[in-house]
């Protein structure tokens, strides 16, 4: 079977005697670029003050919050938006061989028992920590530091993601060191730090490697944005050089983005008022985007290069990165794989490399499918060409991507089958410019006649998928879903 290699090595030597923090923190490595990381950009900025934080305010506040919770807890999940404390928290649980969980703040109460709904599980008020204290609290971030803050004692254990997988996946430490160093290596090839990123961290292990952890090893000035809203984009964007001094001419000011972002910056009309002439490279993640949307963008912000990347929880994380060499990345590829990784191709994506996770959390069937003799099965159709640019073609695996978050079709089916009126349900995902995809379900009485299954029973999502998508162009779907920007 072919196999294909990610060019630009070979790779150096990946550390397995750190845990990530360790990595992070306390240690050097020849691919990263020391002058700017410890003497160089700041390492955070708060955008709505400015505040820059640097290396060695991150490091003191991950000490004093890891001895502050060491005697209190062993698991800790971190459920709020994008904040400075966010990478000091996580690091901190790291420090102390703790496992850290990272929720989206936008879950309900029935989604994740916490904060109001902390009763409802029977836990003590006392257990929930805040980033930023409310009025009369004791028992934010910085009461516990300035009660607490001593100096704690690193150990190495697992890492475990659960994010918004409706399963953990269990990590090493050693896999985001490894694809921290994947990345920098292939940006040593052609040095380029990015100094804008506006991404949450939460959102999947995706964003917690890339951005909170290549970022800040590469030396790379994120600026916290709680959350996205497109105007203070705008504004962050145009306004980031005065916060961010230059270090050197090879500086470049970029943002991370995913689909979503890109058609708002193609057809939002209140681009034109803002001049965004600072931002020179744009990269894009979490879902594919298309070539029509690309070349939008290359019209709209003509200095800008553009490129994309892919990866996933159980590869954590990057498994190809855009072409930094090109000016428009080839249209339609999700980047080129990364040093370290092998990638084979029967019927679908499947790859080997020093970052691919263990296992999943208690779910033997599922590691089983996905984890196979040291490959991960990623359920995604590709396309891999000589230049070692990989094309995602379709899904295997039945996950809708809904502007990057993954909607599992059965759970909306289950739903929908509550109704009386309802006989049978199938949902698919509908293509889309903004969202990626957007569920459109088939109900058995109403729309067709049968839902097609193979002899086992088992729905037949790409029949019907096709047919959406016939459908739509030809404009037949009796309510067409739309999104929503």
């Amino acid at each position: 079977m072919t196999e294909f290699h990610g060019p630009g090595g070979p790779l150096p030597h990946v550390p397995d005697d750190v845990t990530l923090v360790q990595f992070m923190l306390d240690s050097d490595h020849p691919s990263r670029p020391v002058r700017r990381v410890l003497q160089g950009n700041p390492w955070m900025i708060e955008d709505a003050t400015g505040r820059q934080i640097g290396y060695g305010e991150v490091r003191l506040r991950t000490h004093g919050l890891a001895n502050a919770m060491s005697s209190r807890w062993g698991i800790v999940c971190i459920f709020g938006p994008n904040h400075v404390d966010y990478p000091i928290a996580v690091w901190s649980i790291h420090r102390l061989g703790a496992t850290a969980t990272c929720a989206n703040p936008a879950y309900t109460a029935g989604e994740l028992h916490c904060n109001a709904a902390a009763k409802a599980v029977g836990l003590p008020l006392e257990r929930i920590v805040l980033f930023d204290p409310l009025e009369n609290s004791t028992s934010s971030y910085t009461h516990i530091l300035q009660a607490e803050g001593k100096m704690g004692s690193p150990r190495c254990v697992w890492m475990i993601d659960m994010l918004l997988e409706r399963q953990a996946v269990c990590i090493a430490h050693y896999a985001p060191i490894a694809n921290v160093i994947q990345m920098a290596h292939l940006a040593n090839q052609q040095p380029g730090p990015w100094e804008i990123v506006m991404l949450p961290f939460y959102r999947k292990h995706l964003r917690l490697v890339v951005i909170m952890h290549f970022m800040m090893f590469y030396g790379a000035s994120l600026v916290v944005v709680p959350k996205f809203n497109f105007l203070d984009f705008m504004a962050s964007s145009r306004g980031s050089s005065p916060l961010i001094p230059p270090s050197g001419p090879a500086d470049t000011n970029a943002d991370r983005v995913v689909p979503p972002m890109v058609v708002l910056l193609c057809k939002h009309p209140a681009v034109k008022n803002y001049d965004l002439s600072s931002i020179h490279a744009i990269m894009s993640g979490a879902a594919p985007l298309s070539p029509e949307l690309t070349n939008q963008l290359s019209k709209i912000l003509p200095q800008v290069s553009v490129g994309q990347g892919y990866g996933m929880t159980e590869t954590s994380t990057t498994i190809s990165f855009p072409q930094i060499e090109q000016k428009i990345c080839t249209p339609g590829s999700g980047g080129r794989l990364v040093p370290g990784v092998i990638a084979r191709v029967p019927g679908h994506l499947i790859v080997k490399g020093p970052a691919n996770a263990l296992r999943y959390l208690n779910n033997e069937q599922a590691t089983n499918e996905t984890f196979v003799d040291g490959w991960v099965h990623t359920g995604d159709e590709v396309m891999i060409n000589e230049e070692m640019e990989v094309f995602i073609v379709d899904r295997i695996k039945e996950l809708i991507k809904v502007r990057g978050f993954q909607v599992a079709p059965a759970e909306l089916e289950g739903h929908i089958l509550d109704h009386p009126d309802v006989a049978d349900v199938c949902v698919v995902g509908l293509p889309d410019d903004y969202s990626g995809e957007l569920p459109l379900a088939f109900a058995g009485v109403e729309f067709v006649d049968v839902i097609p299954k193979n002899p086992s029973g088992k729905l037949l999502r790409r029949v019907l998928r096709d047919r959406a998508t016939e459908l739509k162009k030809q404009g037949r779907l009796s309510r067409p879903p739309k999104s929503r920007m």
